[in-house]
């Protein structure tokens, strides 16, 4: 029987899950212990003058250990995707309880983070993930020859074409990442009416539903696309380990996206597909499946 101090309580309180145990005590205990283990913390660092916000999960172990860092998609932010789940929450925890160190941050315009969401473009947010990086140099316990990077959606796209160019990227996973850029950002994402009337006015309100949601796209944004090309790029991460993970009940990027990164990138590649997930992985078994093909993937690189 483990006794528990009113801190070790409440992140007990803020776990991913309650698990669910039978009979047997050893696994509860260790699964406490796991827990207990780790610890998280705000963090602020500067892409140039901007101020980048983040939390910080780091493993109680004294020894180095490796980090992963995850990037959110387009109007997402540190905790996941923009419409709920804590999807990085659960599983920068998860991680954590493993031995990972793990950053998830907020892109500069969104979040926390300092700028205007309407200036975003995908080279801010690659320029964001270097700042990341730069700063997880600084932190000794650390180890700089494992850093390992997650992105979601657009957050794959800026993963991939970071990593084709950052040595410092020892391992590379995108979730449900965009490999056919504009395809995706003109039709799926804003719909071609919308799309014409941005680039006639040189910016868009977007909505959902017919409602705002509160941020706006800005003419930039779409010139920009057109410098990454994920689907070229991805093969120069080879040799180090990429893993490509979507769901196949994307609506919003389509699993062809997936197959067609997977096709260009070289070995050691894996493609692994989700019957029945969605965008963002938002039902409780596709959350947990993401996160332990990932997980266990990760360490089979790392450990």
């Amino acid at each position: 029987m483990i006794s528990l101090t009113t801190t070790q309580s409440q992140e007990i309180e803020r776990a991913i899950y309650k698990p669910k145990f039978t009979n047997d005590s050893l696994h509860a205990t260790q699964y406490w212990r796991n827990l207990i283990m780790t610890f998280e913390k705000p963090v602020c660092f500067l892409n140039n003058d901007q101020k980048l916000f983040g939390i910080l999960h780091l493993p109680k172990q004294r020894e180095k250990f490796p980090v992963i860092v995850f990037c959110h998609g387009f109007m997402g932010h540190r905790l996941g995707a923009r419409h709920g789940g804590r999807l990085f929450v659960k599983a920068g925890r998860t991680l954590a309880r493993e031995g990972f160190a793990v950053l998830r941050f907020d892109f500069g315009g969104s979040g926390d983070s300092y700028g205007e969401f309407e200036d975003m473009t995908t080279s801010a947010e690659i320029n964001d993930l270097k700042a990341a990086l730069k700063f997880l140099g600084t932190i000794k316990q650390i180890d700089k020859k494992k850093i390992g990077v997650v992105g979601l959606s657009l957050g794959g796209t800026v993963a991939i074409c970071t990593a084709a160019e950052n040595q410092r990227i020892r391992a590379v996973a995108s979730w449900s990442g965009v490999a056919f850029l504009e395809d995706v950002f003109r039709v799926n994402i804003i719909g071609e009416e919308n799309y014409h009337k941005l680039m006639k006015n040189g910016f868009y309100d977007i909505t959902r539903e017919g409602q705002p949601v509160g941020y706006r796209i800005n003419k930039k944004f779409f010139m920009d696309l057109k410098n990454h090309n994920p689907i070229e790029v991805i093969a120069k991460i080879s040799p180090r380990p990429v893993l490509i993970v979507h769901g196949t009940k994307d609506v919003i990027v389509p699993t062809e996206n997936a197959k067609a990164l997977y096709k260009s990138a070289k070995k050691p590649k894996k493609l692994q597909c989700i019957k029945g997930a969605d965008h963002v992985f938002m039902e409780r078994d596709k959350t947990a499946k993401v996160i332990a093909v990932t997980t266990k993937w990760f360490k089979e690189a790392f450990f």
